[in-house]
Order: structure tokens, then sequence, then C-alpha cells
């Protein structure tokens, strides 16, 4: 993790579940790695369960298992990481169909929207998609679009010009957001409006994304 102490592996040594578990310890200057501490269930199972990731700026998670895949395939969970680990009784109902996983929308909090971080997750996936590759557009019916000789109309190709644009500017806005939020955290109350400023600014983003999303959709068909 960032903080360059807490450390999330991956062994099938002992304390584990069954096969691969995710194992979390944290760095001591005196004594090294402190005493691992298998993280439990739903992360672990009798599956192989071996590769957790959290992205600290927009509070997202991921971690693969081979736990309910098809063939020759890994599940992968995002997830919102939690300050505190919640333990249940034994006897608490529905125990063992919560630790499968049976129902993934049983782990959401009642009433809760999760809109805005999914487009969080969105976005950060577009960015991985397009490493090797101009952008990652989706167009409808399926197909995607990579690369700038993918359009057949000018005019959204322009569109899709200004629509990275506004994913950078986005993207910018939300790595300032993150860093004005940490000197808040550390005392620095002054910033409360810059820090409601960009928030808002954020939000117009957002809109702005979407707009030209559809207006490159509309142009190109």
């Amino acid at each position: 993790m960032s903080d360059g102490v807490t450390l999330y592996f991956a062994n099938n040594g002992d304390g584990s579940i069954g096969g691969y578990d995710i194992f979390l310890t944290r760095r001591d200057d005196d004594n090294g790695y402190l005493n691992p501490q298998n993280i439990g269930m739903p992360f672990n199972s009798p599956y192989d369960d071996y590769m957790l990731a959290i992205d600290e700026i927009n509070g997202i998670g991921w971690w693969a298992t081979d736990r309910n895949q098809i063939e020759d395939s890994i599940t992968i969970y995002k997830f919102i990481p939690s300050e505190l680990r919640v333990n249940y009784p034994s006897d608490a109902p529905d125990l063992a169909s919560k630790a499968r996983i049976d129902n993934y929308r049983d782990t959401w909090a009642p009433g809760a929207d999760y809109t805005s971080l999914l487009e969080q997750i969105e976005e950060t996936s577009q960015v991985a998609k397009t490493k090797n590759a101009d952008f990652y557009f989706a167009m409808p019916g399926g197909k995607i679009y990579r690369y700038w000789d993918d359009f057949s109309n000018n005019q959204a190709r322009n569109l899709m010009e200004n629509y990275l644009d506004a994913v950078t500017k986005l993207n910018t806005d939300k790595r300032r957001l993150a860093v004005l939020r940490k000197k808040y955290a550390g005392g620095d109350t002054r910033l409360t409006s810059d820090i409601l400023d960009l928030e808002l600014s954020i939000e117009k983003d957002r809109l702005e994304i979407k707009r030209l999303s559809n207006a490159v959709v509309m142009a190109e068909k």
C-alpha cells in the first residue's frame, strides 16, 4: 500500500482456508514484518484467492479468485474497502451464503446508490485499456473504437477529441481533489471552499463527459 508499511500477499501455507489465501502484514521498523493475518471471508475461500489491490484515491478495491468461475477463467470482484473488519457470529442468518458471495448484491448497503463509484471504475478501466491504443470508446452494439481510423465521420472524430480532453480534465481534477482532501485531513481547514468548488467542478466534468459521449455516438451513426 502507499503508506509503505502495509502489505497484502497470497500464500497457500499455514493459516490458509484452502488453496491460496490473501494475507495482511505490516512492517515494523524495529522487528521487520509483523505476523501475517488471514483477512478471512469473503475475500478468502476454499478456492484459490490470489490477488488484492486497492485504489486509495477513488476508494475502490479488486480481488481475483477461482471461485464462481467458468473454465479457464477467473472471477474479479470489485469492492469498497473498509477500515473496520466486521465479525459475524457463527449462527448469523445466511452466513455461509455471504461467505461464498452467492449474490454479490446482498453485500450492498440498503438503498445505497453506487452510480458515481461505478463511473469511476469505468473511467479507471478505460485508462488501463488505452495503453496499447489511441483510446477506448464503447459504441452501441458492443463495438469498441480504439483508433482514430475507426471513425467514419469527421464530426465524430472532432467530438472524440473534445471527449478525451474532458476525460483528462476530470482525472486532473480528481487528483487535485485527493491532494486537497489529504491536506484537509492533516488539519488545513482553510481548504474547505476549494474542496467544495472542486467537487462541484468534478460533477460538471462528469456531465460534460456524458454529453460528449452521446454526441460522439450520434455523430458516428
